[in-house]
């Protein structure tokens, strides 16, 4: 199965994360944890029984280098984990692929899009 989840805002960069003081940090954590649960679509999955696929698709004014994408994606994670649609953040039962970036076309809000895919077998780990 295949689940599509489109968010308000754009995910944050690492180094916006670095610079906020850690309750900052934690409310903006909650803030997406919100996000998630409200996005059309989130009632339609299933609790996770085994590894799954997750894509994100960046929306945003402009692009992040992939360290600081990858690592702004943290919260975000384990918001889902939290949310039960992955049973752990662990390789072997999340599979993150390279997240993609789009710049806004005239007119478009920043947003994130959130790919859940089940997978048929469990991730191998180097």
């Amino acid at each position: 199965m295949r689940w599509v989840l489109r968010l308000p805002d754009a995910t944050p960069s690492q180094n916006t994360l670095d610079r906020m003081p850690w309750i900052d940090r934690w409310e903006l954590k909650r803030e997406w944890f919100y996000r998630i649960r409200a996005a059309k679509g989130f009632l339609d999955i299933p609790k996770a029984t085994g590894p799954r696929r997750l894509m994100v698709e960046r929306h945003g004014r402009g692009t992040l280098d992939t360290s600081n994408l990858i690592g702004g994606l943290k919260g975000i994670i384990d918001n889902l984990v939290e949310l039960g649609l992955f049973t752990d953040d662990h390789p072997a039962h999340l599979r993150l692929e390279l997240p993609s970036q789009h710049p806004l076309k005239k007119g478009e809000h920043p947003h994130t899009i959130l790919i859940i895919e089940d997978l048929e077998e469990p991730a191998r780990v180097a």
